[in-house]
């Protein structure tokens, strides 16, 4: 088994600190799916905004943690509660790390 499967990546967003981790191979699957099949892809990447509420509980339950707290659903609307443009960044910052290219991102650093 690889040890990329538990790679975390520690971000920070409005104070708060999350660890992002690597979808399960289906799950990556079906996120890049719906994304696609609902032409959320944008010159600009992936119109976040425009995902449906089930959607984003998905790539976040799935695709990060606070500490060691996981989120379900419970834990998702009492944390979010208020908060909806941290959701959005969240959800980007996942869906970035899980699809990026990391050659991609070799080029743009400087």
């Amino acid at each position: 088994m690889s040890l990329n499967m538990y790679q975390t990546k520690e971000i920070e967003i409005e104070g708060e600190i999350y660890n992002l981790k690597k979808f399960k191979a289906l799950t990556g699957l079906a996120v890049q799916k719906e994304i696609h099949e609902a032409g959320l892809f944008t010159e600009d990447g992936i119109n976040v905004m425009a995902l449906t509420p089930e959607q984003i509980f998905k790539i976040i339950s799935n695709g990060c943690s606070k500490g060691s707290m996981a989120f379900d659903t419970k834990t998702f609307d009492s944390h979010f509660a208020g908060r909806y443009m941290m959701i959005y960044q969240l959800v980007a910052e996942i869906l970035m790390y899980n699809f990026a290219d990391p050659n991609a991102e070799a080029v743009t650093e400087e």
